[in-house]
């Protein structure tokens, strides 16, 4: 918030906050080793997306911290490899097929009364990316436990 404040000046961040000078400096202290510090609005806004995760509203928290990203033109991606979350193969592919019918459902809202928001069918994509990288992933597993991890790295030089 500090750094925000240096960047905006005092009476930006008032604009956008709509509170005074006193408020802002307030919202850029540190808890920790000031008595007249108060939680900032940037952390409010993490503890919802935390809570948000708690309460089972990943969608929602996606959707969220997307929206947060725009400025910088940027997305967020998850860390680490997606888990499968099917047996096998054959039922992770079966998997990936709602989440890609409701990804066309949406996108062929487009010409319609009622559009599906970019931001809607962004999210819609990223669900079903992540599926498709359960099923890669499932794959693997299998190709490792059947041919091995050395043959694993003949595939592509």
């Amino acid at each position: 918030m500090a750094a925000l404040r240096e960047a905006l000046g005092l009476a930006g961040m008032q604009r956008i906050f709509s509170v005074g000078h006193n408020q802002i400096g307030r919202y850029c202290r540190n808890p920790d080793i000031s008595d007249d510090a108060e939680r900032n609005p940037l952390d409010r806004v993490r503890l919802l997306l935390a809570r948000g995760v708690e309460a089972g509203a990943e969608e929602a928290v996606r959707m969220a911290v997307g929206y947060l990203l725009e400025p910088l033109g940027m997305k967020a991606v998850p860390v680490g490899e997606a888990p499968p979350d099917r047996e096998t193969c054959e039922a992770e592919c079966l998997d990936d097929y709602p989440t890609l019918l409701r990804l066309h459902e949406a996108v062929r809202t487009l010409e319609g009364r009622h559009p599906a928001h970019p931001r809607t069918v962004a999210a819609l994509m990223e669900d079903h990316m992540r599926e498709c990288e359960q099923t890669c992933a499932k794959y693997r597993t299998e190709w490792v436990r059947l041919h091995g991890d050395t043959a694993s790295r003949e595939g592509r030089g």
